[in-house]
């Protein structure tokens, strides 16, 4: 699976080196994990458990839009599951467990507010519409992030 991943994205960034179009689904979890990670001080999330995270949050803004189905969140989410639960990082993941439920949403949107993907001030989300395909959001409200990150914490 990551050798086809891998193939997968060298095979997009060869069509979009300047990440004009094509290459900005890459992006799908980047908004909301780059923002935990910062969260993070950059030490309790790998860049990988970040994005996974930010996908699963990201997914549930999605979800709540209307722009997937249950199926493919639960999808995605069984994907992750398996990503997350890994054996050699129980013990941080349980501190994380702890300490995502405490994330001060108002230090997550002003970092989100940051994000290099952001254009003329909105802040932009690659969310999933069906397996394969994502769609470019601008217009996600800090009421979104937030109903979102309350609907994870519940699950996680």
């Amino acid at each position: 699976m990551v050798k086809e991943a891998a193939n997968l994205k060298v095979d997009i960034v060869l069509k979009d080196p300047w990440e004009r179009n094509l290459r900005k689904i890459l992006n799908f979890g980047h908004s909301i994990g780059h923002a935990l990670e910062v969260w993070a001080g950059y030490q309790y999330l790998s860049h990988g458990e970040a994005v996974a995270l930010g996908m699963l949050i990201e997914t549930k803004i999605a979800r709540n839009r209307g722009i997937c189905s249950e199926d493919l969140e639960e999808q995605i989410k069984h994907a992750l599951s398996f990503l997350l639960s890994s054996p050699l990082r129980k013990q941080e993941q349980e501190s994380i467990n702890i300490d995502i439920r405490n994330l001060d949403i108002n230090q997550l949107w002003e970092t989100l507010t940051l994000d290099k993907k952001n254009y003329q001030g909105k802040i932009t989300f690659i969310l999933p519409e069906a397996l394969g395909k994502v769609i470019l959001i601008d217009s996600i409200t800090k009421e979104e992030v937030v109903k979102a990150l309350e609907e994870f914490k519940k699950e996680w």
